[in-house]
Parts: structure tokens; C-alpha cells; sequence
């Protein structure tokens, strides 16, 4: 005959297993949840911050044509004083040439300054996003996937629950 105390708490312990594992189970889904929703968020916060980043290399650059329009109109508005000027004197030749030659020169270099600095901007820029890159899979990286129970030991368990039971059962039972 069998002893319904083993059988129930064989039931029992196989039921309990069971519901450990369910919830074991929703535990990791709710957390891959989670750690799916932070990788759309830091993705989405990531490609803000680069347009963010982008359209300040876009003003930059903006700034640094205007620049260069401006100084190449003093340079020739430079010219264009300096021929005057030479002309109502009644200067002609080498020394003109000279003057000239100073005022395009000058031009030269602030111009090639401006570009230096702009390219160093641009390089910061670059380098800034690079930091965001990173920013965004350091978040991504510090939630962790969970893996979740593992059936074989769950089924591990309900059987030596069942072995347990049995056991009890042989104890109790009269030879």
C-alpha cells in the first residue's frame, strides 16, 4: 500500500521545484527586459548626443568659411588702398610689389591659421564622440543578461525528491 504522506510530500516538493523554476524563469525574462530597454535607450541617447555633437562640427565649419570670407575681403580691400594709395603718390614697382606681396602673405597665414584651428576642433569633435561611443556601451555593459534557471537541475531536484520520497516510504513501510 502506499503511504499518501510520502506521496503528498513528493507532490509537494516536485510542485514547489516547479514553481521555482517559473519564477526563476520571469525573473531572467524581466530582467533581459530591462537590459533590452537600457540598450534602446543608450542607443537612442548615443545617436542624439553624435547629431548633437555633428551639427556643432557643421557650425564650425560654417565659421570658419565665414572667417576666411572676411579676411579675404580686408585683405582685398588692403590691396586696393595700398594700389591707391601708391598710385596717388606716384609709386610704381618693386616697392608696390613688395607691399602687395606683405598683404598676401599675411592673408596666406591667418587663412592657414584658421584652418589649423578648425582642424583641431574638428578633431575634438571627433574625439568627443568616440567618449559617447564609449559612454554608451559602458551602459549597455553594465546590466547583465540573466540566464535563467537551468531545466536539468530542475529536473535534478524533482528527482531526488522523488528519491527522497521513495526512501521515506520504504521506511515506513512494514516487511
Amino acid at each position: 500500500m502506499c503511504n499518501p504522506l510520502a506521496l503528498l510530500g513528493g507532490a509537494l516538493g516536485v510542485l514547489q521545484t516547479g514553481m521555482g523554476f517559473v519564477g526563476a524563469q520571469q525573473q531572467a525574462k524581466a530582467q533581459n527586459d530591462m537590459v533590452r530597454e537600457n540598450q534602446k535607450a543608450a542607443n537612442a541617447n548615443l545617436v542624439r548626443e553624435y547629431a548633437d555633437v555633428q551639427t556643432r562640427q557643421i557650425q564650425e565649419e560654417d565659421a570658419t568659411a565665414v572667417q576666411k570670407q572676411d579676411l579675404s575681403r580686408e585683405a582685398r580691400a588692403a590691396r586696393a588702398t595700398t594700389m591707391a594709395a601708391a598710385g596717388e603718390a606716384g609709386v610704381a614697382g618693386l616697392s608696390v610689389d613688395a607691399l602687395l606681396a606683405d598683404v598676401y602673405g599675411k592673408e596666406a597665414m591667418a587663412k592657414d591659421r584658421i584652418s589649423q584651428n578648425s582642424g583641431f576642433i574638428t578633431q575634438n569633435l571627433s574625439r568627443e564622440m568616440d567618449g559617447l561611443k564609449a559612454k554608451a556601451k559602458d551602459r549597455i555593459n553594465s546590466m547583465p543578461w540573466a540566464t535563467g534557471p537551468s531545466p536539468f537541475a530542475a529536473a535534478l531536484k524533482i528527482g531526488g525528491i522523488g528519491l527522497d520520497s521513495y526512501s521515506s516510504y520504504q521506511k515506513r513501510t512494514p516487511r
